[in-house]
């Protein structure tokens, strides 16, 4: 506590208070307005400022801060942060958000995201999206995706598949229907074509119909009936 004489007090007639206190072990420097408005200076050099009311602070010039130590900031209100030059944050250790509300970013241009490491996301509800232009994924090892439900694409023009140094498998527990409104269905096999089915398997067409080998045929079963 200040102790007589060192310490320095003045008031002016409007209750402004400007105070000294050279008390040994308890220096303070201190100034308050009269609305209680004040700035304070403490034995260990820490610094207290209180504002009742608004505050501005304009720089003309250039404005560096460090601080040597944790910060927090808070905020009872909104916060509005415009920079009308670039903006470039570097975080050397981890970058936490916790967002209660919802999240919308706009962006005019472009963006670009390099991760170094994995990345990994969960979402409750659903994805909408829509890319007006072409989309181009390049993926170096495997890819694998579960659906729960009912999976439907729709190409507007061609739709290519192919495996360059594997096989393709496609199963299905119950029906596989391959058609086309128009045009035609080919398969062609590079070695052997092997077609099997556990029951009664039917070839129809509404018109001609031509099978021809350059080499040998074969037609085995029970009972052939060429023309019941």
């Amino acid at each position: 506590s200040a102790k007589y004489p060192y310490n320095h007090v003045h008031e002016s007639e409007a209750g402004h208070i400007h105070e000294i206190d050279d008390t040994p072990g308890g220096e303070r420097l201190m100034q308050q307005h009269s609305t209680g408005t004040f700035q304070e200076i403490h034995p260990d050099g820490s610094k207290m400022v209180k504002v009742i009311g608004d505050n501005y602070e304009i720089i003309a010039g250039k404005s560096s801060i460090l601080v040597v130590g944790d910060a927090n900031i808070t905020y009872d209100g909104n916060v509005r942060e415009l920079v009308k030059g670039d903006y470039a944050l570097e975080v050397e250790g981890n970058y936490s958000q916790n967002i209660h509300g919802e999240h919308e970013i706009k962006i005019g241009k472009n963006r670009a995201e390099q991760i170094l490491g994995n990345y990994a996301f969960n979402i409750d509800r659903a994805i909408k999206a829509r890319v007006g232009e072409d989309v181009d994924y390049t993926i170096l090892g495997n890819e694998t995706r579960s659906i729960g439900g009912s999976y439907d694409l729709s190409v507007t023009k061609d739709l290519s598949m192919g495996s360059l140094e594997g096989d393709i498998f496609a199963f299905a527990e119950t029906d596989f229907q391959i058609s086309t409104a128009s045009g035609i269905v080919s398969m062609k096999a590079g070695d052997k074509l092997d077609m099997r089915s556990a029951k009664a398997m039917t070839i129809k067409t509404e018109t001609t119909c031509n099978i021809t080998s350059t080499g040998e045929a074969t037609i085995v079963g029970s009972k052939i009936n060429l023309n019941p």
